[in-house]
């Protein structure tokens, strides 16, 4: 039962556009990688990709990866089959 209110997420209120880089890391989260796997994945460092994750959930206006997995789909970024099922 909800007993609070809610505002939606930036996502759902305006247009996002993230960047390309923005849209991989997501995708990443989605499928359930780590940071540190992203990170080694895209061969940057870190703290990069760290910066990226900050400017994403900024984007979206949400606070964990979970949360940008649910609003990258319902902004469209996202589709549900590029989502680990586990």
């Amino acid at each position: 039962m909800v007993t609070t209110t809610v505002e939606p997420c930036a996502a759902l209120v305006a247009p996002v556009r993230p960047t390309s880089r923005q849209l991989q890391v997501l995708r990443g989260w989605c499928r359930g990688r780590t940071d540190d796997e992203l990170a080694a994945e895209f061969a940057i460092a870190r703290p990069t990709l760290r910066g990226y994750s900050i400017a994403l959930r900024g984007q979206l206006g949400v606070r964990r990866k979970e949360q940008a997995c649910v609003a990258g789909v319902l902004a469209g970024h996202i589709r549900l089959s590029d989502i680990d099922p586990a």
